[in-house]
């Protein structure tokens, strides 16, 4: 099933964003062979941090090998705007 969460974050929206996660993750342990993909659409500053955080913690509950965290974006590059050269480099890997 498809889990999504469309608005600003608030308390309710974190709470909904963590509970399809927590759905994902425990979806992934169980059938280790069906990939899964989590999308954050927006390569600015919040949409960066978020899909790092993503990443990082499906890393460190062991399903990164299942679970993929994709970022959109509808520019050219992430941080597109008003980004130091060094930092869209770090985003980009």
């Amino acid at each position: 099933p498809k889990h999504s969460v469309r608005s600003r974050c608030t308390r309710a929206v974190c709470a909904q964003v963590r509970d399809a996660l927590d759905v994902i993750e425990v979806q992934a342990q169980l059938n280790p062979g069906t990939p899964r993909e989590v999308v954050v659409v927006g390569g600015g500053y919040s949409g960066v941090e978020l899909a790092c955080v993503l990443a990082e913690r499906v890393r460190d509950k062991g399903v990164s090998g299942t679970v993929r965290v994709r970022l959109i974006t509808p520019g050219s590059a992430i941080l597109d705007k008003d980004a130091a050269p060094g930092q869209r480099q770090a985003a980009q890997e």
